[in-house]
């Protein structure tokens, strides 16, 4: 075999690699909104069940009992609704005849008017009876497979209580991330994987998929890219043999003479164009050994540097590919700055005589108050305008009487 080195070209085609998806399913969790004793149980464990069938009773009977208070007394409310209406009936040809007072049709219709409220809160109450009457036979929301039972006939369930009576699990069609007709996809990268998610559908109709269930798909076993011919390369699935840490037998998939892809695999694809950038005798000898940095043997030129497409390996390429020399380098110019900011020449500040101005005034007979009136407040009025001026001390006086 000759294996090579190989630089993926920017006219290969994708396609989408094996990994491991997750199945995410529709379920119910089977409660109810009333309460009692659980009187019936419907179905077996793991059966499939469609939506709609019946699964489990609760005892009907205090339910009954309150639907029938409801009809009775929307039926009392009825019949006292339409003795109001004719006694309305009356009250108008009475008066017409002007035989009682306007007040007196004006209760009675009143009267019809609350009577009609009253019948119709009590269909409502009538209605809400039949409803929680419903509620105790506890059917299917959905088609699927239920599970394990958390409740036993004879125990006591509670209206919308956490325990959950049974979960039906939806199991056609079934959802899959990664693989199959593609439904939709995530929008956003997985940051611990570094993958985009996509979710497809399937029928599942021979039940070969469960909830929660994990699969592997797409290439299976051991495979290597082997070149096919000078410029693409295939997945070529081998059978390995028996290894003794740093060699392993292959038993099929490769030939005598077969070249195959030691570095770089991780950005190729079958059917990817590649460049051969290093031929047989620069091959590593060892499992252990790298391309990178290999010399060249005896005789021949150095091999030129990696290319794509023509171009020339970068800058940034070439420190990759030396980690070691990078990092003594990177400390070699710390050491260098630190020893030049310590070899800095730095001067003193120099000193600096400041301008100093001295005022001498005589005022020969004047008073200490002539002297501040007429000499010193005028010169601090006109030392304050002056620009520049950083300091300022009063003068002193000094009086002296002839």
């Amino acid at each position: 075999m000759r294996p090579g080195f190989a630089v993926h070209g920017p006219g290969a085609s994708a396609r989408i690699p094996g990994g491991t998806g997750e199945f995410p399913v529709y379920y119910k969790a089977l409660g109810t909104p009333v309460g009692g004793e659980l009187v019936k149980i419907a179905f077996e464990e793991g059966q499939m069940v469609k939506a709609g069938d019946l699964l489990a009773e609760i005892d009907p009977r205090s339910y009954q009992n309150a639907l029938l208070q409801a009809q009775g007394t929307l039926m009392q409310n009825q019949a006292q609704l339409k003795n109001a209406q004719v006694d309305v009936q009356r009250y108008r040809d009475l008066y017409a005849q002007d035989s009682i007072a306007k007040q007196t049709l004006d209760t009675a219709e009143a009267l019809v008017l609350q009577y009609q409220g009253t019948v119709k809160t009590n269909q409502g109450a009538v209605d809400d009876a039949k409803l929680n009457l419903e509620f105790t036979k506890i059917r299917a929301p959905i088609s699927g497979r239920v599970g394990l039972r958390q409740v036993d006939v004879g125990n006591l369930v509670a209206a919308n209580d956490t325990t959950f009576l049974a979960v039906i699990t939806q199991t056609q069609p079934i959802s899959q991330q990664a693989t199959g007709v593609l439904q939709s996809l995530d929008n956003q990268i997985d940051v611990t994987t570094g993958t985009l998610k996509f979710k497809a559908r399937f029928d599942n109709k021979d039940q070969a998929l469960f909830p929660n269930q994990f699969v592997n798909f797409g290439n299976t076993g051991t495979f290597v890219y082997v070149l096919d011919g000078d410029k693409k390369v295939k997945v070529q699935p081998l059978v390995v043999g028996d290894t003794d840490g740093d060699n392993t037998v292959i038993k099929e998939g490769l030939k005598a003479g077969d070249r195959v892809v030691l570095e770089g695999t991780d950005r190729l694809r079958d059917g990817s164009e590649i460049e051969v950038v290093n031929d047989s005798s620069e091959v590593p000898t060892t499992p252990t050994e790298h391309l990178q940095g290999k010399p060249a043997a005896k005789g021949r030129p150095a091999p030129p540097p990696a290319r794509r497409k023509g171009r020339f390996m970068n800058l940034s390429r070439l420190f990759i590919l030396r980690p070691v020399a990078t990092t003594l380098s990177m400390l070699a110019i710390v050491l260098a700055g630190i020893i030049a900011y310590r070899l800095l020449p730095v001067s003193a500040l120099p000193q600096v005589d400041y301008l100093t101005i001295r005022v001498m005034t005589l005022y020969p007979g004047a008073s200490p108050d002539v002297m501040t009136s007429a000499v010193t407040a005028p010169l601090e009025r006109q030392f304050g305008q002056m620009p520049g001026l950083t300091q300022w001390r009063p003068p002193a006086l000094a009086v002296r009487r002839c």
